[in-house]
Order: C-alpha cells, then structure tokens, then sequence
C-alpha cells in the first residue's frame, strides 16, 4: 500500500519536476532515518550465550545444507519475486512507450497496488496445497503475453502479475516458517532477502539488456518463458 502510494504521488510531483520528488524522497529519507536513529533496544536478561551474526548465518547454512526442503524454497520464492519485480520496474518504461503520461502511469500504480494489498491475502486463503505451483504458473504466462496484448489489456495484465505476486508472499512465509525453528528465522528471512538481492543483480540487467536489443516486448516473453521453465521443472521434480 505504502510503495502504491509513494508511486503515485512520485509520478505526479515528476510531471511537475523530477528534482521536486526526488528532493522530497531525500527529506522524507532524512526525517525517517532521524527517527529510526532514536529507537533503542529493550533490556532483554539472556540465558543463553550470545551468537554473533557470522555465527548465526553458519548455522543456518549448515539447516539449509541438511534441509533441502528449506533450501529450495530460498532458492525458488525470491526467485519468483525477482521475475515479478523486474516486471513491475520496467512497465513503467513500457507503458511510456504507449504515449501514457506520468499521472497516468502512477494511477496504474495505485490501482495495482491497492488491489494486490486488499484481495491478495483473502485470495491466499482460498488457495491450499498446490497454490506454490499453481500462482507461479499463472504468473509466467502473464508475464509471457504482457507485451503482446494491446495496452488497456496490458494495464490489466500486469495488474493481474503483481496480483499473483502479493499471493505469493503469504505462501513463502507459511511454507519457511513451517521449516524454520522460531529462533533462526529473523536469519533465514535475512538469508531469504540476500537470495532475493542477488537474483535482481543478474536478472534485472539482463532484462534491461535484451530490451535494447530486441524490445521490451520480447525481452517480457523470455523472462516469462525462463520463470515457466523453471516452475516446470520444478513440479517434474517434486513428481
């Protein structure tokens, strides 16, 4: 809700100057690091021995090395968030591409952010047991005809895309916390989030990359045909 919004009034204080709202992100910056700055930690009495960070991360490692099952899944949902990411980065250049202003395209924003926070965790009820397959799935094929549908069908698509993906961050978290004891998993979600950076720097540039060359367009079908393979090959293994 919050990133909807922040887009939204980005993309209209851009359509007056770029260096408003980016001297507004600087301040509003500013203002939350002052305050995060004043935060201090509560008086906890340990009774067990303290674990540094570098110690905290080789255990999880070493539960990762004997749970495959956890280790997959810090492989596969970042992954799936990368593809979904990059999408959602680069409709933005897309949709100039259709001659839409900067308020319209920050509108597209809003909408798509506001019915991804409200409906995708009711929706993620819904979905049990094959939901891990099934939503990444969908998003694949999503991402494959977004370039290619003509572009209020494309504003609907990608709605749908970032739709999917707010369902899917409900199921990664139930399915890593059902694998992770209570006390390692601020860890594992730091290990999940480091999986998650990684990806972006090979898959964003590549996107951006292939959308030189041959268009954004295409470059869309080969990151949704790359996400569908690997969702596939997945479900042949599990099989």
């Amino acid at each position: 809700m919050a990133q909807a919004l922040a887009v939204f009034i980005g993309g209209l204080l851009a359509e007056v100057s770029f260096e408003l709202s980016y001297l507004i992100a600087i301040l509003m910056a500013i203002g939350s690091l002052s305050v995060a700055l004043q935060f201090k930690e509560p008086m906890i009495h340990e009774t067990q021995e303290r674990l540094s960070v570098k110690d905290h991360f080789q255990q999880c490692f070493i539960m990762m090395k004997l749970n495959r099952r956890l280790l997959a899944m810090l492989l596969y949902f970042p992954l799936m968030m990368t593809f979904t990411t990059v999408i959602y980065f680069y409709a933005q250049a897309y949709f100039s591409d259709f001659s839409y202003s900067k308020s319209t395209i920050s509108l597209i924003f809003l909408v798509n952010g506001l019915v991804s926070a409200l409906l995708a965790e009711k929706v993620e009820r819904w979905c049990q047991g094959k939901a891990w397959l099934f939503v990444p799935l969908s998003m694949s094929v999503m991402i494959c005809i977004f370039g290619y549908v003509e572009a209020k069908v494309g504003i609907f698509v990608f709605c749908l895309i970032n739709f999917l993906s707010a369902i899917l961050y409900p199921i990664s978290s139930v399915y890593m916390n059902e694998e992770t004891p209570s006390e390692k998993r601020a860890t594992i979600i730091s290990v999940s989030s480091m999986m998650f950076s990684l990806m972006m720097i090979l898959i964003f540039p590549l996107c951006g990359w292939l959308g030189e060359r041959v268009g954004l367009a295409q470059a869309f079908q080969v990151i949704g045909l790359l996400n569908l393979l690997i969702v596939g090959t997945i479900a042949l293994i599990r099989k």
